[in-house]
């Protein structure tokens, strides 16, 4: 089976369901319980079962009709008759979303209702580097560890140095300066 747009409908069934309650309905403990009882041996396995053959619980307190009818047909494990297998106008013309003006959203003239900072709050790519696949999560921190590490202040020069780099170029390319954020009402983002 080839790859199409039909995974990503049920990715964005997965995203839409966990702003809405808070929890990835495939990442609970229904869905761990799910797959351990068909004998999967790992967490991880039994929530990959979980994906594959679960159907979701959408719990009414966070799931109106309209939310709880639009997830479910995301998530339906059948792609021909996954929300979305029609094309995409089967999702913007679902009632989740009546009342809500697609032309002047696809025209970029509605106005968000919240528009996030410049800045990323996480550490830079060169500050992270990257992680073997391997898990190290058997390695604790002790009282002896949380002192040697409690003032600490050391910065990397190269990945400063790269950067601030960064931000000379995007203010050379703008014409702005990078400035830090104003925190409004502390809402990260909005999803239409």
């Amino acid at each position: 089976m080839c790859y199409n747009q039909m995974v990503d409908w049920f990715s964005f069934g997965c995203v839409v369901a966990e702003f809405i309650s808070g929890k990835n309905p495939f990442r609970t403990e229904t869905a761990l319980n799910f797959g351990m009882e068909k004998e999967k041996k790992t967490k991880e396995k039994a929530i990959d079962f979980a994906t594959l053959e679960m159907k979701p619980e959408l719990k009414p307190k966070y799931f109106s009709g309209f939310s709880s009818d639009f997830c479910t047909r995301l998530l339906d494990k059948n792609p021909q008759t996954r929300l979305g297998s029609g094309g995409i106008e089967e999702i913007m013309d679902h009632k989740m979303f009546e009342g809500l003006n697609w032309e002047m959203i696809i025209s970029d003239r509605k106005v968000p209702p919240f528009i996030p900072a410049k800045d990323v709050n996480a550490a830079s790519q060169s500050d992270i580097g990257t992680f073997a696949e391997e898990k190290n999560n058997d390695t604790a921190s002790n009282d002896k560890d949380d002192s040697v590490y409690q003032n600490w202040d050391w910065t990397n020069p190269k990945a400063y140095a790269a950067e601030v780099i960064e931000f000379l170029i995007y203010e050379r390319e703008t014409g702005e300066p990078l400035l830090p954020p104003s925190h409004g009402d502390g809402c990260c983002c909005t999803i239409l």
